[in-house]
């Protein structure tokens, strides 16, 4: 079960990115704008601060969630004063929402309440503002949370060419809860907080790749990518139970705003190495061409983050 389902795939070269950051193919859709983001009526939220209102949102969610979050706010009257709603100056945009950056965990209790915990991954992304720069230290919230509040995650991606110019791709397991059964780049993940971006990859090189020390001196940074697309995320499997009646059901599925930056990694191989997954996440490895990797992606079999950092320039 996919977690987004491809509505548009999008890239961006909006000014909520740093100058730097652009995808070199057009032929993955068209800008995304802020129009698009409120036609797609999801609401733009920050966290509290003096110039809270002049600077560009943290992120955007949709009107379903805050809708939920607020009446869900009444049965704690002593929190009433986490979601504090007024107007954005930036840009002009209209009413968005802020959030007491001291009661951080308090609202990710008060999303798990009512989201349901549904794909809870007890794993911490660092919160960042649109250009990637962290809010603060030891500001994070749970991984799954990011795609519902439409925030910046960042992962890490090693693209693993050989020598004759093909590149190495893996297909992911069925059992992922993200894309199942989608092709993927051969060696990718999220970047947790505190982690490194040369740790992550050295670390998911030998778990899904079976890359092992040997090779890590080797492995060179390139550019980062930024992926962004407004996508449909799906429901649980199964409605709430009488047990969990605080998830309410008519949020799925939703539209929501992915925001990643991929942080590329390269490393060329001997045509005689063969990847060997170690973690049971992937399927399949196949070395393509990398245009067949476009290919893919149209015929939507491909992973859409995994395929702009694939396509994107190699130079650092």
């Amino acid at each position: 079960m996919k977690d987004l389902e491809a509505t548009k795939e999008q890239q961006i070269t909006w000014s909520l990115l740093s100058p730097e950051e652009c995808l070199p193919a057009a032929c993955f859709g068209p800008v995304l704008s802020v129009e698009d983001l409120l036609r797609a009526r999801l609401i733009p939220w920050s966290l509290q601060s003096v110039h809270a209102t002049q600077r560009p949102p943290l992120g955007w969610m949709p009107k379903s969630l805050l809708e939920a979050l607020i009446s869900s706010l009444p049965r704690a009257a002593s929190h009433q004063n986490l979601l504090l709603q007024e107007s954005f100056q930036w840009q002009g945009l209209g009413p968005g929402v802020f959030v007491d950056g001291e009661r951080l965990k308090l609202f990710e209790q008060h999303l798990a309440n009512v989201l349901g915990r549904f794909g809870w991954r007890h794993e911490d992304f660092a919160l960042l503002d649109r250009a990637g720069l962290r809010q603060g230290l030891g500001l994070c919230l749970e991984r799954s949370l990011f795609r519902w509040l439409g925030l910046l995650s960042e992962s890490v991606q090693l693209n693993l060419r050989r020598d004759d110019g093909s590149i190495w791709i893996a297909q992911r397991a069925m059992t992922k809860a993200i894309d199942p059964g989608l092709w993927d780049a051969a060696v990718a993940g999220g970047l947790s907080a505190g982690e490194r971006p040369d740790d992550a990859v050295r670390r998911e090189s030998l778990e899904e790749a079976g890359l092992t020390n040997h090779w890590h001196d080797q492995i060179q940074r390139a550019s980062s990518a930024p992926c962004m697309r407004i996508g449909r995320l799906v429901a649980p499997p199964t409605p709430p139970t009488s047990s969990n009646q605080s998830a309410p059901w008519p949020l799925w599925p939703s539209l929501c705003l992915h925001h990643e930056r991929v942080w590329r990694f390269e490393l060329t191989l001997p045509n005689h190495w063969q990847p060997s997954a170690n973690d049971g996440e992937v399927m399949a490895f196949q070395a393509v061409r990398p245009e067949a990797i476009f290919s893919f992606w149209q015929r939507g079999e491909f992973n859409y983050e995994a395929a702009c950092a694939s396509l994107a320039p190699r130079k650092a």
